[in-house]
């Protein structure tokens, strides 16, 4: 994501019995910092590109192209069809002396505070720079010059001093890059061409072809490791006269560690310090789950699995999820694997019919002699509201009660009634996939009075 460049040398399997690797270079991430980084545009005199701004009062850039021949400059570009040209004003005993020429843009995206970031420009001395002022007047701009780069918050600020070239006097093109960081936020550039020295000389310098990129050092995504399994981070194509640190205290290009937490590298430049973080995770090793039993009423649906983070999932079933429904019995086994370790675990289900009915004897002796006295319903352990009522073979009502477990002992208000043959009804409600349900029951019972 961030550039060509493969952040990982090496990816290794969690069951390998080497040591966790991974191998960290410095990356580059080129942004669209700049909406015109070739000076493109239309050649002319006292012309900037578009999207480029003069930032000196006295003088404005130029826009060079190949065979333009302004101010004798003939050379072709580095990169695209034109580039900017900057001077230096050192004439002594003129207006304009000591004069300098500056160029800016504003940044598509800013520069962050405390970011490192690396600008590379072609430069040039154009040796063959003379200006005819018409009036007997030929001045030669062909002095070395160097280049300053500013940094700011508004059009032509130049607040920070960000990098300065060294004295450009050759006629070639070459790419010189700086590395700095940030200091502030910044929203704008300007470069500006300078003295390279004390003497106010008449100079220039020719510009094309810029590229500002970050540059940064990236430990890469969280890292997930079995248990007791060493990781070694590593960081490749960085020289030896770089300072590395890293947060355990080790200073070199690796570490190892065998600890899991948040652990940080600092990479020291001349210019920049690279650093980056990252945390590791140390999978605890699986123990066997005990199996389980498990009942659930006829009709309910019921959701079983061990969830491990991470993990991957096979049942007997076929299923690959972590958990699955059931609604019928048997023996249902669950394979987890989380990358270190493999467990099984089994789930033993069964169905039971009875949560939402009711079974009532067909007889019953109300006599006093504490055997099968009383007319007891018995009903399942997923009923929440019941009602009963018992009719005479003639409809009329006899016994009526909302708690089952008020046993009819024969009586009707209080008085005995006689054997026969009676008619019961029970409605009641049980709870089923989390709904009631509500069901009816109807039966007969025979009323046998056997006085002793």
């Amino acid at each position: 994501m961030l550039s060509e460049i493969d952040r990982y040398a090496v990816r290794i399997s969690f069951r390998l019995v080497v040591p966790f690797l991974v191998s960290i270079i410095p990356v580059l991430a080129r942004a669209q910092f700049l909406e015109n980084a070739s000076f493109e545009g239309t050649a002319g005199m006292s012309k900037t590109p578009p999207g480029w701004y003069a930032c000196k009062e006295w003088s404005t850039p130029d826009t060079h192209g190949t065979a333009t021949n302004i101010y004798g400059i003939n050379r072709a570009p580095i990169h695209g069809t034109t580039f900017a040209g900057l001077v230096t004003r050192g004439v002594l005993g003129n207006p304009n002396d000591a004069m300098t020429e500056a160029i800016g843009t504003p940044l598509q995206k800013p520069l962050q505070q405390g970011q490192c970031y690396k600008l590379t420009v072609a430069l040039a001395n154009a040796h063959d720079m003379v200006h005819n002022d018409g009036w007997g007047g030929i001045y030669y701009y062909d002095q070395p010059a160097v280049l300053n780069i500013y940094g700011g918050d508004g059009q032509c600020s130049m607040a920070y001093q960000l990098a300065k070239s060294e004295a450009i006097d050759h006629n070639e093109w070459k790419y010189y890059s700086f590395e700095f960081t940030a200091t502030s936020n910044l929203t704008s550039l300007v470069f500006e061409a300078d003295y390279p020295g004390e003497s106010k000389t008449m100079g220039n310098i020719v510009l094309d072809d810029i590229h500002l990129e970050t540059r940064s050092i990236e430990l890469g995504e969280d890292i997930s490791v079995c248990a007791g399994e060493p990781v070694t981070l590593m960081l490749r194509d960085v020289t030896d006269e770089q300072d590395i640190e890293w947060s355990n205290g080790v200073a070199g290009r690796s570490t190892v560690i065998s600890q899991q937490g948040i652990y940080s590298v600092k990479v020291k430049q001349e210019h920049c310090v690279l650093s980056d973080s990252v945390t590791i995770n140390y999978i605890p090793a699986l123990s066997p789950p005990g199996n389980e039993v498990i009942s659930i009423c006829e009709g309910e649906v019921s959701e079983i699995g061990y969830r491990i983070d991470g993990a991957s999932y096979h049942w007997n079933t076929g299923d690959k999820s972590e958990m699955i429904q059931v609604t019928k019995a048997g023996t249902y086994a669950q394979t987890v694997d989380n990358g270190c370790d493999v467990i099984s675990k089994t789930f033993d289900v069964g169905v039971d019919n009875t949560c939402c009915t009711v079974s009532a004897p067909n007889v019953f002796t109300p006599n006093g002699d504490n055997k099968n006295d009383f007319f007891e319903i018995s009903h399942g352990d997923r009923v929440t509201n019941t009602s009963l009522q018992i009719v005479n073979r003639w409809g009329s009502m006899v016994y009526e009660t909302s708690d089952l477990d008020d046993y009819w002992d024969g009586n009707s208000h209080g008085v005995e009634i006689s054997s026969g043959v009676y008619y019961w009804t029970v409605v009641l409600s049980c709870t089923i996939n989390g709904e009631d349900v509500q069901k009816s029951f109807k039966g007969t019972v025979t009323l046998q009075r056997q006085h002793q």
